[in-house]
């Protein structure tokens, strides 16, 4: 269901709390929280442009539960095991040290093309 790959997206991006992700987003509390709890039924597609936008998460893995969660998860999976070290290292940052190097390479990608 829809609520349980929000929830599974916002962890597995190291946010804890609804709270913190919601701030993260620019979305109220209050409405990620409907999303999250099924409460809300109608969620726009702001909010899964968001999510792709700021995260890389895939609407389609969203909405539906196909494909991958991330949009570039399986070029880095096949990118073979060079990669491995580098994310291994990635996964012992904090959170908010990910984040800021997602950030990063997304500026970078902008300015690239």
């Amino acid at each position: 269901m829809i609520q349980n790959r929000i929830k599974e997206a916002r962890n597995a991006l190291k946010f804890s709390r609804q709270e913190e992700f919601a701030k993260n987003l620019d979305i109220p509390f209050g409405t990620y929280q409907r999303y999250e709890n099924n409460t809300e039924t109608k969620i726009p597609h702001t909010f899964f442009d968001k999510m792709r936008e700021k995260y890389g998460i895939s609407a389609d893995w969203l909405i539906f539960g196909t494909g991958e969660m991330f949009i570039h998860q399986k070029q880095c999976t096949n990118a073979g095991e060079e990669l491995k070290p580098m994310i291994d290292l990635l996964e012992k940052l904090p959170k908010k040290s990910v984040q800021k190097l997602y950030l990063l390479a997304q500026i970078e990608a902008l300015d690239s093309s």
